[in-house]
């Protein structure tokens, strides 16, 4: 019978220096391993072990081949003690960004989660956060309704039908008589990962996702990024 494997079995927030996706990301990192109910068990794990063989993943570039040897490392040095060992490597990755609508660029920070599990199977998840530009719900609505006081303020009494030109021009003049502001929000994507991958598609990974979402959020101001960013959240 095994006992389960407890979270204090491990070590936990190592700062270690990590290469990943060929840039190197100061990391938050949790190793441990279960504990069985065995003779063997009984003298305990030994800490200094995992911690000695966790630097090996500052030899080089993070994969999950390199995330499977640690494992299987944890293991053999605690044969007979466990049969199921765990890494989760936390940080934040800097990457270049170009501005929304002109040739400068800047830098973005995107906090990841790697989480590799030794069971039956081996397992590799990768988790992102994608920060992006969006409307606050509340100002949005907010001027939606003050619009539409205006619009009956101004056309309420009017009893001919109204020309596009005309509504197309009170649009242009007072069409948004209150400004929706715009938002940091966050999207987190999870994916489990072929664990025969060469390499980590964390930066594959945010590119689609900021494609999909359609709104990064710049880090760089300027005249024609603030225009496209303004014309963008009011779409929303």
């Amino acid at each position: 019978m095994r006992a389960s494997h407890y979270p204090g079995l491990a070590w936990n927030k190592l700062n270690l220096p990590i290469d990943i996706a060929g840039r190197p990301v100061s990391a938050k990192v949790n190793a441990g391993i279960n504990l069985l109910s065995s003779p063997e068990a009984e003298k305990g794990i030994h800490m200094s072990r995992l911690y000695l063989l966790l630097d090996e993943l500052t030899q080089g570039e993070i994969t999950p081949a390199l995330l499977q040897h640690v494992l299987k490392a944890f293991l053999v040095s605690h044969q007979g003690r466990s049969d199921e060992a765990s890494i989760e490597i936390s940080g934040d990755l800097l990457l270049s960004r170009k501005s929304l609508n002109s040739n400068h660029s800047g830098w973005k920070a995107y906090p990841l989660t790697l989480s590799a599990e030794l069971r039956q199977s081996f397992t590799v998840t990768l988790k992102v956060g994608i920060p992006y530009s969006s409307t606050c719900p509340a100002s949005a609505a907010l001027s939606r309704h003050v619009a539409g006081l205006q619009f009956s303020k101004d056309f309420g009494n009017r009893i001919d039908r109204l020309p596009a030109a005309e509504i197309a021009d009170w649009l242009v003049e007072k069409g948004m008589p209150a400004t929706p502001h715009s938002q940091r929000s966050w999207a987190w994507v999870s994916i489990r990962l072929n664990p025969e991958a060469k390499s980590l598609p964390v930066i594959e990974l945010i590119d689609y996702a900021e494609v999909a979402l359609g709104q990064p959020c710049k880090r760089l101001s300027s005249g024609a990024t603030n225009r496209l960013l303004r014309w963008l959240t009011v779409r929303i």
